[in-house]
């Protein structure tokens, strides 16, 4: 057994990980974010407002497919990375293999019952006649893209549990290049939103091939045949996940439900602009969350060491240096909003301007608890994002049918920013009380 010697080799040990693994984030997400740069402008010039409307709706559609996974998905990084750091190997397999078989059965499940709800879909929305066989399609199969990626949730999750970031994020650019070139060719060549869909079913299928042949590299121990089906291993999985799935569903109803609204109260052209201007302050959110999503491990990973000294030291560390690097950024984007959109679609699109606008005070707020949103899942507490989450559904659910009736696109997103903020202050007074500490900490 190795030995720490004293709390600054802990200290320093995690530090390294958490700082490693966010350079790891970065350019992997860079280079995904470099790629969708170019590619956006491109797929909304081809498409225009309306394809390029149903084609984000249809990513909204299948985020709300994961609910059937009942929140397994958000223990296995837990569960592996303490583990991992106990240096348990059959346990570590037990969680890979129960997940799998939960996985591979659910894959199917949810790609019968997409089968299924399709028609329904396409009916409870404001789609033009013309469009209605594209958006069979592109639903169809971009369905079975999100399928083929839930599959391999459990094997996924290795590398985060592992704190592999490093060859995660390479798999994501090997896999981000041939995605983009796909996207091009098709649309090149006229194939449209059934071709870009399709793009999406082989893409899955390339990664997901790359995830299994990257577990066994850095985990040879790896088994994918159980030898015996633990009810335990079930119980743990579900315990924790149950509380996630409800945080989960918030998260679908802050920030996908906005689409859904907009394509039932309005048209599908207002969810493209509405996209075009979410996409770029999701840019801007996703520079500061790559920072954090390391984190959770390593939080796991103090956790289980006991020390409340360290976590609560990573806490303030973290949040304050988030709020730092943050604020300029958002300040920036809502300032230069119109000039952004400009030189980025080459036209002027006001309501695309004015959704950049609110989204950018909305995800400033939302980042607010960025870090005790994932301290509190790495030491086992998701009942502070799930009860937070409950109230922030409801709340923004009322606001965005009461705002977006009278003020159409604008009163959607305002809904969405007094939403964020009320989650961040409830969620972050959540996790100072169970430790005890004042809000006034952050200005010490």
């Amino acid at each position: 057994m190795i030995e720490i010697n004293s709390k600054d080799e802990v200290d320093s040990s995690i530090s390294k990980k958490i700082i490693s693994n966010t350079i790891y984030n970065y350019l992997g997400n860079l280079t995904q974010i470099f790629i969708n740069f170019f590619l956006t402008p491109y797929i909304f010039r081809k498409l225009g407002a309306e394809r390029f409307g149903i084609w984000a709706f249809m990513f909204a559609v299948t985020s709300y497919f994961s609910l059937l996974d009942l929140g397994a998905g958000g223990s296995f990084t837990k569960y592996l990375a303490e583990y991992k750091a106990k240096r348990d190997t059959k346990n570590i397999n037990n969680i890979i293999n129960h997940g799998l078989l939960f996985y591979l059965p659910l894959g199917i499940i949810q790609f019968i019952a997409g089968y299924f709800l399709i028609d329904i879909i396409i009916g409870f929305f404001k789609i033009e006649e013309v469009y209605i066989s594209e958006t069979y399609n592109v639903l169809l199969f971009g369905i079975l893209a999100f399928c083929i990626q839930s599959t391999v949730t459990p094997i996924r999750s290795i590398f985060e549990g592992f704190q592999k970031m490093g060859i995660l994020n390479y798999i994501k650019i090997i896999s981000a290049i041939p995605r983009a070139a796909g996207i091009v060719f098709v649309l090149h060549y006229g194939y449209g939103l059934t071709g870009l869909a399709l793009n999406e079913a082989a893409y899955s299928i390339y990664i997901g091939i790359a995830y299994i042949y990257y577990s066994y590299k850095i985990f040879p121990q790896i088994s994918f045949f159980p030898k015996i089906i633990e009810k335990d291993v079930f119980k743990k999985i579900f315990t924790f996940g149950y509380k996630v799935q409800v945080a989960k569903i918030a998260y679908l109803i802050n920030f996908q439900t906005d689409k859904f609204l907009i394509g039932y109260f309005l048209n599908t052209a207002s969810i493209g602009f509405y996209d075009i201007g979410n996409r770029v302050a999701s840019i801007a959110r996703s520079f500061p969350l790559l920072m954090v999503s390391a984190i959770t491990p390593a939080a796991s990973e103090v956790d289980s060491t006991k020390s409340k000294e360290e976590l609560w030291k990573l806490y303030i560390r973290a949040s304050k240096f988030l709020l730092i690097f943050t604020t300029p950024i958002f300040i920036f984007l809502a300032f230069n909003n119109k000039i952004i959109l400009e030189l980025w679609l080459s036209k002027s699109y006001p309501p695309a301007e004015m959704v950049l606008l609110i989204m950018c005070s909305a995800y400033y707020f939302n980042l607010i608890s960025g870090v005790a949103n994932v301290v509190s899942i790495g030491i086992g507490k998701p009942e502070f994002e799930m009860e937070t989450s409950i109230y922030a559904s409801l709340l923004n659910i009322l606001l965005s049918i009461i705002l977006i009736i009278k003020y159409e696109l604008a009163g959607c997103v305002i809904a969405t920013a007094i939403t964020f903020l009320f989650y961040s202050l409830f969620l972050v007074y959540k996790f100072h009380s169970h430790y005890n500490e004042s809000l006034t900490i952050f200005i010490k």
